[in-house]
C-alpha cells in the first residue's frame, strides 16, 4: 500500500528516464490536458500551436504541412501536427473526437491517428477534396501511403472514433454520436505500445486549423465492428467486482486490495477491484481534484501490509537474508489522465508488521503516465539484476515525515510482463545500507498510482515462486 509517499509533479526533471517517443521523429515532451485525454508528446511543434479553453482544443497547422508519403516515391511529407498519448495496444481502445476544421484549401484536414513512427501510422481525417468538398478521408502508411476518399459530409462538424479490440481496428464517423457509420476496417498487428491522437494539416495551403471537442480515450472497443457500437466495460461473466474502499479480493496466491488510502473528502469518483475467469484487476475514474497529488492505488499484494488489514498468500513475510524469490507478471493498463503503474515493496522489522516496523520501502516505476517521481535525495544509474535503472536515494534527512529510507527505480525499458528476481533487488537494499539482512520483505505489490483520469488494469499473471 503507498501511504505518505512524496507528491508527484508535472515539472521535467533533469531525469534521463522519459518516456520512450515515437521513432524517427522530432518530438517534444508536454502535458496537454481535456477532460477525456491528456496527450504527452508533441510532434512537429504541435503544442506550440495548440490552444485549449472550456474543455476543448484549437490545434493550427502552418503552411505546407502534412503527413503523406506517395506511393511513387516522389513526395514525402512528415510535417503535420500531432498531439499524441502512449497506449498499451495489448488492451482494446476507442478514441473518440467530435472535429470542427477550417476549410481554406485543397487537402485542409483535421485528424485522428494510430502513430508508431514516420512511415507506419494510420490517419483519419475530415478533408476538403479536388472538388472543394469535404469527406471522410483514410490513410494507411506503411512505407508508402494509400488514400482512401469516402462519404461527402455537408456538415460543418463530425463525430470521428477509432476502436480496437486488439485485433481489429476500426474507423468510424457520426453527425450526432449515437448512429456510427464505419469507413474502414484494418488488422491491428501494430506494435504493443502504440500513439493516438489528434493533428491538423495543409498540404497546399497557407495555414489552417481545427476545433477538437468532447475528446474521449477510453479502454474497451466496440462490440459491433460493422455499427461501430456497443462498448464494454468490466470483463465478461462470471465476474466478482468488489467496488467498497478498501474492499479485498482474494486470488490464486495474492489479494486485490481496492486502496485509496489518498481520497481524503473526494465523494465524486468510482473505483473497483474484479475478479473474472481467466483474468484480474481494476478500474478507477477519478476526478482531477488537488491537483496532481496521488489519490488511490488499486493493487494485487502477496504477503501482509504493514499499513492495513491486507494480505495475500503464504510466500512473504521472508527474511532478507532468505529471500531469493521470482515474481513473474503480466498485466497491461489503458487510460487517460496521471498515473503511473509501480511494484512496491515494503521492509520491516518484524514479519507481523505495522506501520511502526517499517524500515524501507523499494518501489519501482515500470510506467510513467504524465507523472514525474518527486523523491528528494541523490540520484544515480543502477545496473539490477540485468536491468538498468534510475534511481534516488531518499532518507528522513530529505523527507522528515518520514521516518524509513526509500528507493525508487524508474526502469529505462518499462515492461507490463516478465519476471523480477528479487534477490538482488534485496541485495541493493542491503548493499546501499537501507536495510539489514535479518529485516523482513513484507510484501510485493503491483498496482496503479492514480493522480486523476480513467484507467482499467488487466491482472492475467501475478505469481511469486
Amino acid at each position: 500500500m503507498k501511504k505518505q509517499l512524496s507528491a508527484v509533479s508535472l515539472l521535467l526533471l533533469s531525469f534521463t528516464a522519459r518516456q520512450a517517443a515515437p521513432e524517427n521523429m522530432k518530438t517534444e515532451e508536454c502535458h496537454i490536458k481535456l477532460p477525456g485525454i491528456t496527450f504527452t508528446r508533441s510532434l512537429n511543434q504541435a503544442a506550440a500551436h495548440a490552444k485549449v479553453e472550456d474543455g476543448r482544443i484549437t490545434l493550427a497547422s502552418e503552411a505546407r504541412r502534412d503527413n503523406f508519403r506517395d506511393p511513387d516515391g516522389k513526395l514525402s511529407n512528415n510535417t503535420a501536427p500531432l498531439l499524441l498519448t502512449e497506449i498499451d495496444n495489448k488492451q482494446p481502445f476507442t478514441l473518440t473526437a467530435k472535429v470542427t476544421p477550417a476549410f481554406l484549401k485543397t487537402y485542409d484536414a483535421g485528424t485522428l491517428y494510430i502513430y508508431v513512427k514516420e512511415d507506419l501510422w494510420l490517419k483519419m481525417a475530415m478533408e476538403m477534396d479536388e472538388r472543394r468538398k469535404t469527406r471522410m478521408v483514410s490513410v494507411r502508411t506503411i512505407g508508402t501511403s494509400d488514400d482512401n476518399n469516402h462519404d461527402v459530409i455537408e456538415a460543418k462538424s463530425v463525430y470521428m472514433k477509432i476502436s480496437s479490440d486488439t485485433k481489429t481496428v476500426g474507423f468510424y464517423y457520426s453527425l450526432d454520436k449515437k448512429s456510427w457509420q464505419l469507413i474502414r476496417l484494418f488488422k491491428n498487428d501494430y506494435p504493443a505500445s502504440i500513439w493516438v491522437g489528434i493533428g491538423t494539416q495543409s498540404p497546399l495551403g497557407e495555414g489552417t486549423s481545427a476545433v477538437f471537442e468532447d475528446i474521449s480515450l477510453t479502454g474497451q472497443s466496440v462490440s459491433d465492428f460493422r455499427l461501430g457500437t456497443g462498448e464494454g466495460s468490466l470483463p465478461a461473466a462470471p465476474a466478482e467486482v468488489r467496488k467498497e474502499d478498501s474492499a479485498l479480493l482474494p486470488i490464486s496466491g495474492a489479494v486485490l486490495f481496492n486502496n485509496v488510502y489518498g481520497k481524503g473528502d473526494i465523494a465524486n469518483y468510482r473505483q473497483l477491484v474484479y475478479r473474472g475467469r481467466d483474468d484480474a484487476g481494476w478500474e478507477w475514474d477519478w476526478p482531477e481534484s488537488d491537483g496532481a497529488s496521488l489519490k488511490s492505488y488499486p493493487e494485487v499484494l502477496v504477503g501482509r501490509s504493514p499499513w492495513s488489514e491486507a494480505s495475500g498468500g503464504d510466500r512473504l513475510p521472508r527474511r532478507l537474508s532468505e529471500t531469493r524469490l521470482t515474481l513473474d507478471f503480466d498485466f497491461s493498463t489503458a487510460g487517460s489522465g496521471l498515473w503511473c503503474e509501480s511494484f512496491d515493496f515494503w521492509i520491516t522489522r518484524s514479519d507481523r508488521p505495522r506501520s511502526k516496523d517499517i524500515v524501507a520501502n523499494l518501489t519501482i516505476w515500470t510506467g510513467k503516465h504524465g507523472l514525474e517521481p518527486t523523491y528528494k535525495g541523490r540520484r544515480e544509474t543502477l545496473r539490477i539484476g540485468g536491468r538498468t535503472y534510475e534511481a534516488i536515494f531518499e532518507t528522513p534527512a530529505e523527507q522528515p515525515d518520514k521516518p524509513w529510507k526509500t528507493l525508487c527505480l524508474v526502469d529505462t525499458e518499462p515492461r507490463g510482463k516478465g519476471s523480477l528476481e528479487l534477490g538482488p533487488l534485496v541485495d541493493a537494499l542491503i548493499a546501499h545500507g537501507l536495510a539489514q539482512p535479518t529485516d523482513f520483505l513484507a510484501t510485493a505489490e503491483l498496482g496503479s498510482e492514480v493522480a486523476y483520469g480513467k484507467g482499467r488494469t488487466t491482472l492475467r499473471v501475478f505469481r511469486l515462486r
